[in-house]
């Protein structure tokens, strides 16, 4: 094989492990209602009561450069009362999950990212 035909097998090889890291769903119930996150390699979505109230899509991998994404939208409750919840997802060498409704965090996950794609080039 080539060079450049390696490269590529390799490349491909470090996309699917970093989207086995990357790929998540966290689940809250808060108060009764169900508060969902998802993120996976090009999408980050936020799902309250099964409905999406936010999503960000991504156009590449180059965009995780950049190494957070913020969600966000309103939980209505039976009474009337709105809270925002807010979703901060991502970092470098920790992927970390924070949800808050309103000031409150409900949901602090982190997570140790164990790829290191410069190995797969040795």
């Amino acid at each position: 094989m080539s060079f450049k035909a390696d490269f590529k097998r390799e490349m491909r090889n470090v996309v699917k492990d970093v989207e086995k890291e990357i790929n998540k769903t966290w689940k809250i119930d808060y108060k009764g209602y169900s508060i969902e996150i998802t993120n996976q390699i090009k999408e980050e979505q936020l799902i309250i009561d099964g409905v999406t109230v936010d999503k960000k899509q991504r156009k590449s991998l180059l965009t995780h450069m950049i190494p957070y994404s913020k969600l966000s939208g309103i939980l209505e409750l039976q009474d009337g009362t709105q809270h925002k919840v807010s979703v901060k997802l991502g970092g470098y060498v920790r992927f970390s999950c924070i949800v808050k409704v309103d000031h409150e965090t409900v949901l602090d996950d982190s997570m140790k990212l164990d790829f290191l794609p410069m190995s797969y080039l040795h």
